[in-house]
């Protein structure tokens, strides 16, 4: 009991993110879906969890609706309060520790190893992303969940049940699903193991996708142009994927966040470090695998978990780390196996007291900052005055990521739309990232190469937010459109009242400041 006591402490350990706890991008999205089925009744749940499985939440094709409902479920129970969705999202990951430490036990691995291995898994910084957002849609953890249950179980049909519900949490584990036993038979027992299970997994999951790509899915795969087939894009992912690693240590100079040392960072990493060497150096029974022999597991772990995302296009977010990453704490702790069951014990602690030094600076310099960002954020949407369907909202200035953290709601115009419904109860609003001029005209920003022409009267719709070098929003009144020569012409945005006819003047820059008028020079 005491050994799992030091799973939940470290687990604990993000807990100092409790009260920041917000809700993020694809949230905004979901939940004014969630409220729409609960309104409706049993009827409505049911309309929803239909149009989940047709791929009609998003239209596009993915293999996540089970995880969609999984969301809708524990948001619905929580009453829509962040804090909640954080503290489900932590326990399944604490969950997810604990079958990763009895599933390496299950397949003879050494059990100080196995508890090594569950131990870094909950601190490792290559699953701390996903801890802190999709709090709607968790479907890395809920996915990774089926895989650990899948590699834990015994009985050699319970695999195949527990595949089948896996690939409909999240296809990135689709090759851990297959494949996953036949590794773990080849590595750690014997391949003769994994003969039935393996056919029962890999018959149910060709039944059931054929079945569901036949009878209930509405999105034909290919709309889903996630993937470039390419060589290049195959070794730009992989490339990202070390120089990740790399990163989250927080060691580099360029490192997303640094690795500080402060008086709670230090004694929460000092306890860890001393906690797990503790249990670690009480004699257990040894496996019959050796270090070697889960070295290559572990490898072949981290491999297929992120095979199924390295053809992916358009960068390679830190979402996509977790999947793999109990198979790379395998990995590590094999590694502090290698030095010697005398110096296992200390290499393991001091590994989980540095993760959690890195852990407090992570959610100090990066998720806390950016969930009061957020909250800032909010406060000023919701003090906008006259917003009506259709309007516009451009915000200017307002940092797109703080570290590890991307902004909770302007991660893209699909969730900023929303979000800024959400906060001011109309919809829909288009919500943009900037205000400039492009020839002939102003132009609102949408995302990556989306720009939207401006018009007057679409200016008269369009309520602006500007964060200054100080870190305030202000609300200009005025847009002023370079003429040339130094002139600009005036133009008014919505909820601007203009007694003395200035609108589509064309002044000067001393002219608009004698007018004392908040203006914005894109």
């Amino acid at each position: 009991m005491k050994r799992w006591a030091v799973y939940l402490l470290l687990c604990g350990v993000y807990l100092l993110y409790w009260t920041h706890a917000e809700y993020f991008a694809d949230d905004w999205i979901l939940m004014p879906l969630f409220r729409k089925a609960s309104a409706g009744g049993a009827a409505g749940v049911w309309d929803f969890a239909v149009r989940a499985a047709e791929n009609r939440i998003y239209e596009v094709f993915r293999m996540q609706w089970l995880s969609i409902l999984f969301g809708y479920g524990i948001t619905s129970i929580g009453g829509y309060t962040a804090q909640f969705n954080f503290a489900v999202v932590l326990l399944l990951h604490l969950a997810n520790a604990g079958l990763l430490c009895q599933a390496m036990g299950r397949w003879g691995v050494d059990r100080g190893l196995a508890y090594l291995a569950g131990a870094l898994f909950l601190v490792l910084p290559t699953s701390r992303f996903v801890l802190f957002t999709y709090f709607t849609n968790p479907f890395f953890i809920f996915a990774t969940s089926w895989v650990l249950l899948l590699l834990w179980v015994r009985r050699w049909w319970l695999p195949a049940v527990l595949a089948v519900a896996g690939m409909f949490a999240g296809e990135q584990v689709f090759a851990l699903l297959a494949l996953g036993i036949p590794l773990a038979a080849i590595c750690l027992s014997g391949w003769r193991t994994a003969v039935r299970p393996t056919a029962a997994v890999w018959g149910a999951m060709g039944v059931a996708g054929v079945a569901y790509l036949g009878w209930i899915n509405r999105m034909p795969p290919g709309e889903a142009r996630r993937y470039e087939w390419v060589w290049r894009t195959f070794w730009n992912n992989v490339t990202m994927i070390y120089e990740g690693w790399w990163a989250l240590t927080g060691l580099p100079r360029d490192a997303p966040f640094r690795v500080t040392f402060t008086l709670a960072g230090a004694t929460l990493a000092v306890g860890a470090a001393l906690l797990v060497a503790a249990v670690l150096r009480r004699p257990e029974g040894e496996g019959g695998a050796s270090w070697g022999r889960v070295a290559l597991f572990g490898a072949g772990g981290v491999v297929l978990g992120y095979a199924p995302t390295l053809w992916l296009a358009a960068g390679y977010p830190l979402r996509y780390h977790y999947v793999p990453t109990p198979f790379l704490a395998v990995l590590v702790a094999a590694g502090c196996w290698a030095l010697g069951r005398r110096a296992a014990p200390v290499a393991g602690g001091l590994l989980v007291g540095f993760f959690t030094l890195n852990a407090v600076s992570e959610m100090r310099q990066c998720w806390i900052p950016a969930a009061d960002r957020q909250r800032a954020f909010e406060a000023e949407v919701r003090r906008l005055k006259a917003v009506e369907a259709g309007d516009f909202v451009a915000v200017i200035g307002e940092p797109f990521e703080f570290g590890t953290a991307q902004h909770f709601s302007l991660h893209s115009t699909e969730t900023a739309g929303p979000f800024v419904e959400w906060a001011t109860g109309v919809g829909p609003v288009t919500v943009a990232r900037g205000l400039v001029y492009r020839p002939p005209g102003l132009a609102l920003f949408l995302k990556w190469n989306h720009w939207r022409p401006m018009t007057d009267p679409g200016l008269r719709r369009t309520h602006l937010l500007v964060r200054s070098r100080h870190g305030v929003f202000e609300k200009p009144e005025w847009v002023a459109q370079d003429t040339g020569h130094g002139r600009f012409r005036v133009l008014p945005l919505k909820g601007t009242a203009d007694p003395g006819g200035v609108a589509g003047a064309v002044l000067s820059r001393e002219q608009l400041v004698l007018l004392g008028r908040r203006v914005y020079f894109p």
